[in-house]
C-alpha cells in the first residue's frame, strides 16, 4: 500500500460542520443540500477531495455520507423523506464537543456499536457472502 492509503479523512471535522449546518438551518436538508452547505466551510486536503474509487465522488462526501448512518444510530441526527435534522442529542454532543471535532468520530462510532454489536463484529457479513457465493 502506498502512502496515500494510510492519509485519513478527517471524519470528527466533517462530522462538526455537518451538525452546525444542520442546527443552523433549522429545518430537515437533504444529503446534496447538506453536502453543498458544508464543502465551503472545509479546507479540505487532496486526499479528501480525491475520487473515492473510479468515476466516484470526492472521498470527504462519501465519508460523510456513509457516517450519517453512524449519526443516525447515535441519536444525533435524524432522517427522514426531507432529509437529514439534527436532534436535541446532537445540538448537546455541538455544544459539549464541538471545539474539538476530532472525538466525534469516535464518540458515534462507539454509540453505534453499542447499539448493533451484530453488526459489527467480524463475521457479520460471512452468511450473506456464503449465500452469494452458492448462486454463483
Amino acid at each position: 500500500m502506498g502512502v496515500d492509503a494510510n492519509r485519513k479523512v478527517r471524519a470528527g471535522l466533517l462530522i462538526r460542520e455537518a451538525l452546525q449546518v444542520l442546527d443552523e438551518a433549522g429545518e430537515p436538508l437533504p444529503l446534496a443540500e447538506l453536502l453543498a452547505r458544508v464543502q465551503p466551510r472545509v479546507a479540505f486536503t487532496d486526499y479528501e477531495l480525491a475520487p473515492a474509487g473510479r468515476g466516484s465522488e470526492a472521498r470527504w462526501r462519501v465519508h460523510l455520507s456513509w457516517f450519517g448512518v453512524v449519526l443516525k444510530a447515535a441519536g444525533w441526527v435524524v432522517g427522514s423523506g426531507q432529509g437529514w435534522a439534527i436532534t436535541d442529542v446532537g445540538r448537546d454532543i455541538l455544544a459539549q464537543h464541538g471545539d474539538a471535532p476530532g472525538g466525534l468520530a469516535i464518540m458515534a462510532h462507539k454509540v453505534y456499536v453499542e447499539k448493533h454489536p451484530t453488526r459489527t463484529k467480524a463475521g457479520h457479513y460471512a452468511p450473506i457472502l456464503d449465500a452469494a457465493l452458492d448462486l454463483v
